[in-house]
């Protein structure tokens, strides 16, 4: 290696805890792609959040050198507290060292940070590598007075595109065959979905990936890491039959079997019966679907307004197709707690609905998040009071305050102090925010069943007659965390 080179650390998502396992996020494997397309020497570490700390500290003390520039972190997903302390550290190392956070989720200005990103960072990052160590313009970025400077990517520099925006892991990203890599078919969403708080909706024409890209990458995973199992992080998998068949086409000329999870719009699904065989050929058999609400007056108001009875025909119709002619399916559901013209009665007679039809698949309720964080607001989040959201009495939100980690809803990855930094704390007419946290308090602890994403890290360790039938409590997660923490220390000591 040469030790003359630029270099950059990027640690990537700060996972906690849940049901839904740990994965490696895909932006922070784009960021170090920019920064070697600069030639900088770039090493990405995942799961920090869960290292032990003394591994931790042990590591940043080796990895870190006077030839390490940058250190960026992911704040998808994000924990503010962990980020923070991870900061910390390597402050302790090295107090000049420039901090760059980037993701989904904006992070305070009381953190020690240098640079923040909020979106995707395609276009953003290469500019102000550019300002920064090439002499470039100064982009468009705001600057405060404690010499933090911020970038609204979404604003400033839009990437709806998906062009060369291919990832390649590398030997001491120290993959294992049993993982599930992720990648993107498409950006952006055909839907404008009015409780939803995520950019790029609402598109005409979303753009797409390389298909020919897409079969080397997956020649060369499987050849390189062994790696057979992916979850596709497309908004919505289904919004384009031809998309669906020209994977499908890969998949067939594969000479090896690949599985994959996806998130599927099933009121698509249930419209285009031709997408059955498609999503069969190109084995897509593990769905998330946003259902959302089984109240039809509240899911016409959310934009989601099919009748909630073709809704639940739809579903066990889907799961009868795929376990025919695959002989393998999951569901995963997810519901909101919150939503107009919905009260805690319907919650809990949907919720039952899925015990007695639909318990062999895996359900996710959420307490409906109107957003305060996010640069992007959905139309409710732009204006709650519009839809029958006011501000909740000062006496629960102080009771909400005291009992911050008696309800923890971590399982679902929704930490409740984070959720409630947040998220604006609301009220309904009979009912707020306090009694959908509770609710989903309640009924997080009943999930038996693996959520599809996660099952596709578990498919191969498993007889396909058992597979389906693993529950929760019969693992723990199967990353091996030791194993990979070692690696990074013993590269950082020696390989480098």
């Amino acid at each position: 290696m040469n030790n003359s080179k630029q270099e950059c650390l990027v640690f990537g998502t700060c996972w906690q805890k849940t049901d839904m396992g740990t994965f490696r996020g895909l932006g922070p494997y784009r960021v170090a792609e920019i920064f070697r397309s600069f030639d900088w020497t770039v090493e990405l570490v995942d799961f920090y959040s869960l290292w032990p700390t003394d591994k931790l500290e042990q590591y940043l003390k080796l990895r870190i050198k006077k030839n390490t520039k940058v250190v960026a972190i992911s704040t998808t997903f994000s924990n503010p507290e962990i980020i923070s302390d991870l900061i910390k550290k390597i402050r302790n190392i090295n107090k000049s060292i420039i901090i760059l956070l980037g993701g989904q989720n904006k992070i305070p200005f009381d953190i020690d940070w240098n640079f923040q990103i909020l979106g995707y960072c395609e276009v953003a990052l290469p500019q102000i590598i550019k300002w920064l160590f090439y002499d470039g313009a100064k982009p468009k970025i705001t600057e405060y007075k404690n010499r933090q400077f911020f970038v609204n990517a979404y604003a400033e520099y839009p990437a709806p595109n998906l062009h060369a925006t291919d990832v390649e892991y590398t030997a001491t990203d120290f993959i294992q065959p049993y993982e599930a890599l992720s990648f993107e078919i498409s950006r952006g969403c055909i839907f404008s979905c009015k409780f939803c708080n995520f950019e790029y909706t609402g598109m005409k024409n979303p753009s797409y990936a390389n298909f020919e890209t897409l079969k080397k990458r997956l020649e060369y995973n499987y050849y390189n890491f062994g790696i057979r199992n992916y979850t596709i992080a497309d908004d919505t998998f289904n919004d384009n039959d031809a998309k669906i068949k020209i994977l499908a086409d890969i998949v067939t000329r594969l000479p090896f079997e690949v599985n994959f999870a996806a998130c599927i719009r099933l009121d698509l699904l249930a419209s285009r019966p031709q997408q059955y065989d498609l999503l069969k050929n190109a084995r897509v058999w593990a769905h998330h679907y946003g259902i959302e609400t089984f109240t039809h007056e509240a899911g016409k108001a959310i934009g989601k307004g099919m009748h909630p009875d073709k809704v639940k025909n739809a579903l066990l119709y889907t799961r009868e197709y795929f376990l025919k002619n695959i002989g393998l399916y999951r569901a995963g559901c997810s519901m909101i707690a919150g939503l107009p013209y919905e009260t805690p009665d319907a919650w809990y007679k949907s919720n039952q609905w899925y015990t007695e039809n639909f318990s062999s698949e895996h359900r996710t309720w959420y307490p409906y998040c109107i957003s305060k964080n996010t640069a992007f607001k959905g139309k409710i989040s732009q204006n709650p009071y519009e839809f029958g959201y006011n501000p909740i009495d000062k006496k629960r939100k102080k009771w909400l305050m005291a009992n911050l980690e008696k309800l923890n809803l971590s399982k679902i990855g929704a930490d409740v102090p984070t959720f409630v930094n947040n998220c604006w704390l609301w009220k309904r007419e009979n009912f707020d925010i306090v009694d959908a946290i509770q609710f989903v308090y309640n009924t997080q602890q009943k999930n038996k069943y693996l959520y599809p994403y996660t099952l596709m890290k578990y498919i191969d360790l498993y007889p396909q007659s058992e597979i389906l039938t693993v529950q929760q409590n019969d693992l723990a997660d199967n990353f091996c965390l030791d194993s990979y923490i070692q690696s990074k220390l013993t590269f950082a000591a020696y390989g480098r």
